[in-house]
């Protein structure tokens, strides 16, 4: 781990569920709780079974960290909108590095074969 981090350690239950409701009144607390924050990503400790997003639950949902993050810092996210993360780190929830953009606009600024295709 870089020593710049500052680690908040995750609770035993680490995946959420009524205990961590229990624990943390509000969804930024709960996010906090799961996040190292490094001299540049705030990096989720959480689950990260899409592929690299972060994934939680909470009051019987699911949630995108990256997404609760955003709004906890800029609002709702406007319809037919994604988020992109500028650093391409998927686990990333430092709002300052997350971007409101269409799908379109999202998959040319991708490392993959689709984003590939979709610059030519």
């Amino acid at each position: 781990m870089n020593e710049a981090a500052t680690l908040v350690r995750p609770a035993p239950w680490h995946n959420g569920g009524e205990s961590a409701m229990r624990e943390h009144s509000t969804l930024a607390a709960y996010l906090e709780a799961r996040t190292v924050k490094t001299s540049t990503c705030w990096l989720w400790t959480g689950r990260t079974p899409n592929g690299g997003y972060g994934y939680a639950r909470w009051g019987g949902k699911g949630l995108y960290p990256h997404r609760l993050a955003y709004e906890l810092a800029y609002g709702p996210i406007p319809d037919g909108l994604v988020i992109d993360h500028l650093c391409r780190i998927r686990h990333c929830v430092n709002p300052a590095h997350l971007e409101v953009v269409t799908i379109a606009e999202n998959v040319r600024r991708g490392v993959g074969i689709t984003a590939q295709q979709a610059r030519k």
